[in-house]
């Protein structure tokens, strides 16, 4: 699989600017360095206008309180929240017993 359109097909413009940005950050073991280059990559493609985002949307979600996503949901291009290995279920919330008066708490 290529970067520069082969199977799969995902670079429908054929825009080779960026290949030697995405090899490197690809094997960069240093993650400073690795989200420098990823930057470098997305600043080049948007200085060039091989890709501009015309549309961002906010998104809701509905979700328990005992999913921990392990990061804040915010916008993004995927229309559901990006579930990573820091996602978690966490115990459930503890359930506060009704008040013996009727009235809540």
């Amino acid at each position: 699989m290529g970067i520069n359109g082969g199977h799969p097909h995902t670079n429908f413009s054929h825009y080779d600017k960026i290949d030697r940005l995405i090899e490197a950050a690809r094997v960069e073991i240093l993650p400073e360095t690795q989200i420098s280059l990823w930057e470098q990559a997305q600043i080049r493609i948007l200085d060039d206008m091989a890709a501009y985002p015309i549309m961002y949307t906010k998104q809701c979600y509905a979700r328990r309180e005992r999913v921990d996503y392990g990061h804040p949901l915010v916008a993004t291009m995927a229309l559901y929240p990006q579930f990573t290995e820091q996602t978690r279920l966490v115990a459930k919330p503890f359930a506060r017993p009704p008040s013996s008066t009727g009235n809540p708490q």
